[in-house]
């Protein structure tokens, strides 16, 4: 947002993160991850861009399923994007992916933001998507 200009709206968070989690930097990651969502102030769902993430070990999973947990708790929604073909092998049958399910692993960030957005706008304009 400091460097182009994006279409932002209330309640939702896209984040990247460009390195691996693994136990070396689970802890700043998981900080770094929950201040941008407390400077958001709850928002209801939060985007992780995984397209610099080549791998995931235990503490890289269990920063995302604390993530998961504590934002499903708040009433909000995690989704992943851009999961490189490794770090989704390694999630494959864990109780996170099972969480998110089909509908919150996207293939791109684009993607994410169309399927957060468009319900969104079915409530707000629900005349427009008809």
């Amino acid at each position: 947002m400091r460097r182009h200009e994006v279409r932002t709206w209330p309640g939702v968070v896209m984040l990247r993160i460009d390195e691996t989690l693994y136990f070396a930097n689970a802890p700043r990651v998981e900080s770094e991850l929950q201040a941008h969502i407390v400077e958001a102030d709850r928002p209801h769902d939060v985007v992780l861009i995984m397209s610099g993430v080549a791998y995931v070990d235990t503490s890289g999973l269990e920063v995302l399923e604390t993530l998961e947990q504590a934002l499903r708790q708040a009433g909000g929604r995690l989704h992943l994007a851009e999961v490189k073909g490794p770090v989704m092998d390694r999630l494959t049958g864990t109780d996170l992916l099972a969480r998110l399910g089909t509908e919150r692993v996207h293939l791109s960030a684009h993607d994410a933001a169309q399927a957060i957005e468009n319900p969104i706008l079915s409530q707000l304009v629900p005349e427009l998507i008809r």
